[in-house]
């Protein structure tokens, strides 16, 4: 459908440049040429828009057309996708940072019934809908008004049966040489004047009150060279044109032209080789009939086109001698019409999403619409611990039960920041990581969005990670004002604008970034660290570019905790409103070891080996996180969620089954090696941080992580919850890594 708007776009913008020279052409030097040559010239243009071929192009540019995206639906894969590092290993060695995993890429597969949350819904499928709507009002108006014309004179019209009119019918038809003699009615309605009707067999219509020979015979010949001309179907061509191209405006001149040379074509073949007298007395006649009326609401029929700079057209047509044939500027007419159509290209220029407002947040778990499909999402990040092997996670759970997710190695305590960084109208994802012992709070930030693999599978993906120096920029010197000694920039601690934010970049160590607003834009605040002993930061705000960062303020921030400056600038210290909402099992103990300046960059003291089901056989009564007791129905969910591990890890397939929901489909599946739960590292349930209530319209994705022995990653149950006959049941569960 979008190639084939493109091409009506393309074809009507090639039409509506002819259309418009020739008009001026016309009201210039019109008159030298006769209205044949006109006509012929309109018909040119409106077969240009019927047949859209594209000519080559004779200069290198074209112009593209996007379609902005006004409703999301599921998003198109996006093209090349790919990891952007390399899998942790399985023998415990730090990985690469950033490998990005999907469900499906591990087995999961999406739920049965998910489905797709809209189909996306584009300017152009508005406009084709709107374009085919209003051609067919269009094909539906004027096909009434043929019908009711039809009617008019089957009710107040007879076949003329007059032996004295239809001779001269016969003598005018000899004249033109016409083959088959059109019928001949009359009408009883003084309102209108002569007109033929008809397609596929004409029919001559007069005025009851024709009683002079001499106003007969002009009529007759002029209605009769329609019918040889067959300017009906001239007529109809030129309806059809319009009706299709009904959204130029030039096309309807287009239209009204023809229609208006159609008319004189005729007068001037009555006319052809006649003197001066004859003219004068068909044109009284022909006047005497326009001033009665035209015949409305038919576009299969020749009535008399009315209006006063027509009229007087016309009758200079008539009156006014011989005209130019017009060979020359009908080739001119094509060689525009070639050159049109090879300057003229419009081409698809791909999918604009318009942008909604996406409000900033900043936590350990935020709910937001990650990839515009009207529905709430969810994105976690959790800091991991198991043996020697450390690494924090990003974790994006779909409305229809897809996750995305993201790791990063190494002994971190992270948080997020959401907002919309390059105003497509989704969220994106910036990742700070705090090294867990810093004494000033070190450490590393990528930003991430939602794509889809070529799979069609959701993954997250990082930004570019490099700045765009501003040239233009002066570095701003702030709360020095108070400072008795002197900053000397070194190697170590420069003044220059970075390159880039990530370690190897910096002068000393990223602090984190930021999402604020600033002239109605979401932008992204960096702070690196400078010098320990002024404890000054660098402080830059850039702009998304697909470049890069583009640098648009930088600061040499003076006394950075001391003055205030991190509330101001990053939010409430290390965990911006985290404290007030329950969390991952970790996240308290993130915050404790954050507040802890002295802590190691060991294993973390209070952190430990994280508990799950309780004792290692234990299966029992679900512990809430936090001190704030869990609403009672989140508490039911979650005790639910841990009867089912209960059963899918002792590999008690009935007892399985019994939680299963009408809807589910697959096989049922349990544990292959109940024996090794004793000695599993088993965590607490994620996926009920931050729910004050539950919905019974709602489905519900839960994890329980959990470490098989020998390994040093973590494996997920993942499990479906949705209510079925007032009971949760699982519609759905798989292992993922």
């Amino acid at each position: 459908m979008r190639p084939f708007m493109i091409a009506l776009l393309n074809t009507s913008a090639v039409a509506g440049v002819c259309i418009f020279i020739f008009l001026l052409v016309f009201s210039f030097c019109g008159k030298r040429y006769g209205a044949k040559c006109r006509k012929i010239i309109w018909g040119l243009i409106a077969v240009c828009c019927l047949v859209p071929v594209r000519m080559p192009a004779v200069l290198p540019y074209s112009v593209d057309i996007p379609d902005v995206v006004i409703r999301r639906g599921d998003a198109e894969p996006a093209a090349n996708v790919t990891n952007t590092a390399k899998a942790a290993t399985q023998s415990g060695q730090a990985a690469d940072a950033g490998q990005t995993v999907s469900a499906k890429a591990q087995g999961i597969q999406s739920p049965a019934g998910s489905g797709t949350a809209g189909k996306e819904i584009t300017v152009t499928d508005v406009f084709f809908i709107l374009w085919v709507c209003a051609g067919a009002a269009l094909l539906l108006y004027y096909s009434a008004g043929y019908g009711r014309l039809k009617g008019k004179i089957k009710r107040l019209g007879q076949e003329c049966t007059d032996p004295y009119i239809r001779g001269i019918l016969q003598e005018e038809a000899k004249r033109y040489h016409l083959k088959k003699v059109p019928r001949l009615w009359t009408l009883r309605d003084p309102s209108m004047g002569p007109f033929t009707i008809g397609v596929l067999q004409n029919r001559i219509v007069l005025p009851d009150d024709v009683s002079y020979e001499r106003d007969l015979r002009f009529i007759l010949r002029h209605e009769l060279l329609h019918c040889k001309k067959r300017d009906i179907l001239w007529k109809l061509f030129f309806l059809l044109v319009n009706i299709i191209h009904w959204f130029n405006p030039l096309v309807w001149l287009l239209r009204k032209a023809a229609e208006q040379d159609i008319e004189i074509c005729c007068d001037e073949a009555v006319v052809s080789g006649e003197g001066r007298a004859y003219r004068e007395e068909y044109s009284d006649v022909i006047m005497s009939w326009v001033a009665k009326g035209s015949c409305k609401w038919s576009a299969a029929s020749t009535g008399y086109v009315q209006g006063v700079k027509f009229i007087k057209r016309r009758f200079d047509s008539i009156i006014n001698g011989r005209k130019k044939k017009g060979v020359f500027l009908i080739a001119a007419a094509c060689a525009v019409l070639v050159l049109a159509g090879s300057l003229i290209h419009l081409q698809n220029g791909g999918k604009v999403y318009a942008a909604k407002k996406v409000p900033i947040d900043t936590g350990i778990e935020i709910r937001a619409d990650l990839d515009g499909d009207g529905t709430e999402d969810r994105v976690l990040v959790t800091d991991n611990v198991f043996g020697d092997y450390a690494s924090t996670q990003v974790l994006a759970k779909f409305h229809n039960g897809d996750i995305a997710l993201i790791e990063y190695p190494d002994y971190w305590v992270s948080y997020l920041v959401t907002g919309d960084l390059n105003s497509d109208g989704l969220p994106d994802i910036v990742v700070n990581r705090i090294a867990r012992g810093s004494t000033y709070g070190g450490g590393e930030t990528s930003v991430l969005h939602v794509a889809r693999n070529e799979a069609g599978e959701p993954v997250l993906v990082e930004y570019p990670s490099n700045f765009i120096q501003n040239p233009d920029l002066e570095l701003k010197w702030v709360g020095w004002e108070d400072y008795d000694g002197e900053f000397i920039p070194n190697d170590n601690y420069s003044t220059a604008q970075p390159t880039g934010f990530g370690p190897e970049d910096l002068d000393f160590a990223g602090m984190g970034a930021n999402i604020f607003e600033k002239d109605g834009k979401a932008m992204l605040r960096f702070v690196a660290y400078v010098d320990p002993w002024t404890e000054s930061v660098k402080c830059i705000e850039c702009s998304y570019t697909p470049e890069g960062w583009y640098i648009e303020d930088m600061q040499m921030i003076y006394d950075y905790w001391g003055g205030g400056w991190e509330a101001k600038l990053m939010g409430d210290p290390y965990l911006p409103n985290v404290a007030a909402e329950d969390g991952p099992a970790d996240a308290a103990a993130s915050q404790a070891v954050m507040a802890d300046d002295t802590q190691g960059s060991g294993e973390a003291e209070g952190l430990g080996e994280t508990e799950g089901f309780g004792e290692a056989e234990g299966f029992g009564e679900a512990e809430g996180l936090g001190e704030e007791e869990e609403p009672g129905e989140v508490q039911n969910l979650r005790q639910r969620m841990e009867d089912f591990c209960q059963a899918y890890f002792h590999g008690d397939a009935e007892a399985v089954k019994g939680f299963l929901s009408a809807s589910y489909s697959d096989d049922i599946d349990v544990y292959g090696n109940p024996e090794e739960v004793e000695n599993m590292d088993i965590r607490d349930i994620t996926g009920l941080a931050g729910i004050s209530g539950l919905s019974d319209a709602e489905k519900y994705t839960l994890s329980k992580p959990f470490v098989v022995p020998g390994e040093d990653s973590l494996t997920y149950l993942s499990v479906i919850f949705v209510v079925e006959n007032g009971e949760w049941r699982v519609s759905f569960y798989g292992l993922e890594k």
